[in-house]
């Protein structure tokens, strides 16, 4: 996105390794390009050369205003996971955001792809924010055991109001920019070239002797503190026993009740006390656990360098929620379907790139439908069975195209449920697995990658935790067994039905059936998974 416009001006500050930030000057506008792929994380090196760059512009008697711009597919997308748990080299994020927010220059941020977490609050920081039309801001952080602690809960209520500031923060989601734009958190939307578009916005602002816009640091006025308890009443009631989101309700307090430079501090001091919690480090477990899945056996570290088969269209054989609720995600995610009962013809699959089966039904009749498939399918069509409970192997064997079949089980729709298992055969083709867990990803899902076994990894899990429920109900029919002794029976069947698939090679990794017991059965996130859970009882 930036090489074109560096050619148009001069740049004053090369990027090094440790600083990955570039100035160049478009008359009297210095325009800071942040290039730290993949995802311009708010890392140590973007920190501090964003410092040095904001430095030399404010001492240059030739800029008069300053915009930050990213290349890449986004602006910066938070912080750098990898540096949660070290010691934080200076600047520090705040440092960054409160330099910022006090340059008597105004600086505008130009906003792209995704300007999540410590993106969005060093975006408010700013005086003024451009964003491309596509853009998505937001502050996810209480998805990871914490808050934003570098002015997101004390700034974002001063710009859009307290009610919609805890929606944002609370629920960790984001919003386009058109939303954005209403609410005020951005002062711009703009379809054209977004560094030019900055630019002109820059320069309209020195043209109309526009003051940078200063800091709001008297409370906000709450209209209805009452906002606060219904809040805090609906986490109690959706996420009990979860610490983060309650934490963030009371950070955004803070911004009713302080100062801004005292909110500041007391939410930094919040969000710190947060980074050390059991829950945060379990979150941030399956955060990595999610990415983890994505690290697959004979396929290379980077996914953009996967061998991808395309799919354009999509068939599936099958009734019911499942099957319903497959077709209407791909749908909704651009690709067409043709949508077919148990019992109808299936010659309209010829042309499909992928066909689903979702039928649960018995081995035989599964391999009748198979063996049809691949007499009407074209060659290189991908089968696929949703089917939990089959042996993959023995339907991949009823084809003359075994390295086309792999098994892809969509858990039934339900909140917070996103798992797709991708089930591998030994005949499996690397690139069928590598095109099935990107199209899961295309649709929003949480992917994991499994062998040919007896049923799925959620499926043996949920038999699992049922028996033992079973069990201990029938060992004590005289007695009422306590929800504790139960989930405590159903935990150490999973944990070691868990060990079983790890032994025996259905499972990859512990981490992958920590993600398919969270996203796909519902075990609490806060805990880790199952396995994780698991080791940090017997640690103590």
């Amino acid at each position: 996105m930036s090489d074109g416009n560096q050619r148009q001006g001069r740049t004053l500050a090369p990027a090094t390794a440790l600083a990955p930030v570039t100035t160049e000057k478009r008359g009297r506008v210095a325009v800071f390009h942040v290039a730290h792929p993949p995802v311009n994380a708010f890392s140590h090196g973007v920190r501090a050369g964003l410092m040095a760059a904001l430095q030399a512009a404010l001492a240059d008697s030739h800029v008069d205003v300053m915009v930050i711009a990213c290349g890449g597919r986004t602006f910066i997308a938070g912080a750098d996971i990898r540096e949660f748990g070290r010691p934080m080299l200076p600047p520090l994020a705040g440092d960054v955001i409160e330099s910022i927010a006090a340059s008597p220059k105004p600086v505008v941020a130009a906003l792209h792809g995704t300007a999540l977490g410590g993106g969005f609050e060093l975006a408010m920081a700013c005086q003024f924010r451009v964003a491309a039309v596509t853009t998505r801001i937001g502050l996810p952080e209480v998805k990871l055991g914490i808050l934003p602690g570098s002015g997101g809960t004390q700034r974002l209520p001063r710009l859009i109001g307290v009610p919609a500031a805890l929606r944002m923060i609370v629920t960790g989601e984001p919003i386009d920019a058109n939303r954005a734009f209403e609410l005020g958190a951005v002062d711009a939307v703009v379809e054209g070239h977004l560094i030019d578009d900055a630019v002109r916005f820059a320069e309209q602002v020195v043209a109309r002797g526009t003051p940078p816009k200063l800091q709001n640091d008297a409370p906000v006025a709450c209209t209805d503190p009452e906002v606060f308890e219904k809040a805090e009443a609906d986490v109690r009631r959706e996420r009990p026993g979860v610490e983060a989101p309650l934490a963030c309700i009371r950070a955004v307090r803070f911004a009713c009740e302080m100062p801004l430079a005292d909110g500041l501090r007391a939410e930094y001091a919040l969000c710190m006390t947060l980074m050390n919690s059991a829950q945060s480090r379990a979150l941030r477990h399956i955060f990595a656990a999610e990415r983890q899945a994505m690290k697959i056996d004979g396929l290379p570290s980077d996914p953009a360098s996967w061998p991808v088969r395309q799919i354009a269209s999509v068939g599936i054989v099958g009734e019911g929620t499942t099957a319903n609720a497959t077709a209407a995600a791909i749908i909704k995610a651009g690709v067409p379907v043709i949508l077919l009962g148990r019992n109808d013809a299936i010659t309209a699959l010829h042309d499909c790139d992928l066909v689903i089966e979702s039928i649960e039904d018995e081995l035989e009749q599964t391999q009748a439908l198979f063996r049809r498939f691949d007499a009407i399918c074209k060659p290189g069509a991908m089968l696929v069975s949703g089917t939990s409970s089959l042996n993959i192997e023995r339907l991949a064997d009823a084809t003359a195209r075994p390295a086309n079949v792999a098994g892809l089980h969509v858990v039934t729709p339900a909140k917070g449920r996103r798992l797709v298992e991708v089930i591998r055969t030994s005949a499996t083709d690397k690139a069928v697995v590598a095109t099935l867990m990107q199209f899961a990803k295309r649709l929003g899902k949480a992917p994991i990658v499994s062998r040919a076994g007896d049923g799925s990894i959620a499926t043996r899990m949920l038999a699992a935790a049922t028996n033992a429920e079973i069990s201990a109900r029938a060992s004590s029919p005289y007695r009422e067994v306590s929800d504790e002794d139960i989930q405590s029976r159903c935990l150490l069947a999973i944990v070691n039905e868990g060990k079983r698939l790890l032994d025996e090679g259905t499972a990859v990794r512990a981490s992958d059936i920590d993600v398919a017991a969270v996203y796909g059965l519902g075990f609490p996130a806060h805990l880790g998974g199952p396995m994780y859970h698991a080791d940090t009882l017997k640690q103590g």
